[in-house]
């Protein structure tokens, strides 16, 4: 994430924006609690009667029950040299919102 993000920077306009939108995990406890069991078993069965690839769906479950979380996105922004940052959880912290200038 490190790496990317300061590749990002490097090649990025002087006073150019990056906008980042990432599934994240809920903060409240009776949503995370919902959102594990579907990420556990409804993502993989829609991947798997849509899509047939289940394996996709379960990379894309343990991705995002692996991801960092949003504050730590937000502190390796700005030690790469981000200013003006910002962070916006949607529907419930399920996804969020970043921009960086």
């Amino acid at each position: 994430i490190e790496r990317c993000i300061s590749e990002v920077y490097r090649v990025l306009r002087p006073g150019g924006w990056l906008g980042i939108i990432e599934l994240t995990r809920p903060n409240a406890k009776p949503l995370q609690y919902m959102h594990d069991i579907y990420l556990k078993t409804a993502v993989p069965m829609i991947g798997k009667w849509a899509i047939r690839n289940e394996e996709a769906y379960k990379y894309l479950c343990r991705s995002i029950q692996s991801f960092i979380c949003p504050e730590r996105l937000l502190e390796i922004l700005s030690e790469t040299g981000f200013t003006n940052l910002s962070n916006t959880s949607l529907l419930g912290g399920i996804a969020t919102l970043f921009f960086a200038q």
